[in-house]
């Protein structure tokens, strides 16, 4: 595999992973909507908000351990893959090059990708306070609000009730928040982590790769939409271990903010004298990069829509809301897949990059 590839299969591998968070997402909400459904026909539910809440945390504590356990073996296989591909690709390089022997010898990754694959499970697991939170806190807000509102007058039982479960399915679970304070919902933040601890193996793997060969010296890649830590070094050369005098090393590349998370950069083998400089990828004219840039918007904003509606399924409190619901997760599908072809016609007529952004999390179950 190139190692230009492994930023690709990188999203693939963290997709997996987000999969096995929006469904829990969508059981969740699903168990809230039974409960307040069985608690708006029993007498008395809402004054025994205490023994209800306690109920829930206890169903919610049982879940999020099951789902949890679902995840972390698939993480811990998908980090050591990645380090193999890592590793793999840089041996293609070095076998192009007549740098390496046909048969080379395999080695091992040690106890950093372990420990690298243990954090991100750690990093997933945290999330269970959050999930308790959240939905704890939703819970409490139904009950007493489908309580409040009827003795005030303001509305039904019903009428309130389901307001409060569309509010929660809208929110979704959130509250999640990185190293940097950005916050995150449930399955972008499980995303984001996965997607992080890949590259990063990846990366280890390539090192290691280029190290048991001799090679010190590696050049970083080039690719569009790049953040501002990321920009200046596009195409610097570094120093795997600081052996070459007057280049960084990949660690201080590192600190300076190169390969944060959600990063798609890699590094390849750096040849004084014949490896080229990456071409500088992206668009050719700002009129351009806008126009990308709007389509990029859209097309989450799309994405977004599908996922807030398949909230709003499974948490619809009658049959009218559930297929109202369904109906338009399959008109959001509908101007998301219609999107991506106008996107698509439209970069092939004018040379532009295409947009690949159409995971299957989008398509509806």
């Amino acid at each position: 595999m190139a190692v230009e590839r492994i930023a690709d299969r990188a999203k693939q591998y963290a997709a997996r992973i987000r999969a096995i968070f929006d469904r829990a997402e969508l059981v969740i909400l699903a168990e809230v909507r039974r409960r307040i459904l069985k608690g708006l026909k029993t007498p008395g539910w809402a004054e025994r908000k205490a023994a209800e809440i306690a109920e829930m945390r206890r169903w919610l504590r049982r879940h999020t351990a099951e789902f949890l356990s679902e995840a972390a073996p698939e993480v811990r296989r998908i980090v050591r893959q990645a380090y193999d591909e890592g590793a793999a690709a840089v041996a293609e390089q070095l076998k192009a090059a007549n740098l390496l022997d046909i048969h080379p010898q395999p080695f091992e990754p040690g106890a950093r990708i372990r420990a690298l694959a243990s954090d991100t499970v750690t990093v997933l697991a945290s999330t269970s306070r959050a999930i308790l939170r959240t939905t704890l806190d939703a819970y409490r807000d139904v009950i007493e609000t489908a309580a409040g509102e009827v003795v005030t007058g303001v509305s039904t039982r019903w009428t309130a009730t389901k307001r409060a479960m569309e509010a929660f399915a809208d929110r979704g679970i959130t509250g999640f928040v990185d190293e940097a304070g950005r916050r995150w919902d449930l399955g972008s933040y499980a995303e984001m982590a996965t997607r992080t601890a890949v590259m990063r193996s990846a990366k280890e793997g390539a090192v290691d790769r280029y190290e048991a060969a001799g090679e010190d010296l590696v050049i970083v890649s080039d690719h569009w939409e790049e953040c501002d830590l990321c920009r200046p070094w596009e195409g610097k050369i570094l120093s795997l271990k600081g052996r070459t005098p007057g280049y960084p090393t990949i660690d201080q590349a590192e600190v300076a903010g190169l390969f944060h998370p959600n990063c798609r950069h890699t590094v390849s083998l750096y040849t004084p004298g014949l490896t080229r400089t990456p071409r500088t990828q992206g668009p050719e004219s700002p009129a351009e990069a806008r126009l990308i840039y709007q389509e990029r918007m859209q097309q989450r904003r799309l994405e977004r829509g599908i996922r807030q509606w398949k909230r709003r399924e499974a948490a619809a409190l009658d049959d009218e809301a559930r297929e109202r619901a369904g109906a338009k997760v399959a008109e959001w599908t509908r101007a998301l897949q219609a999107h991506i072809r106008h996107v698509n016609k439209r970069r092939e007529e004018t040379g532009s990059l295409p947009t690949r952004r159409f995971p299957k999390r989008e398509i509806p179950m």
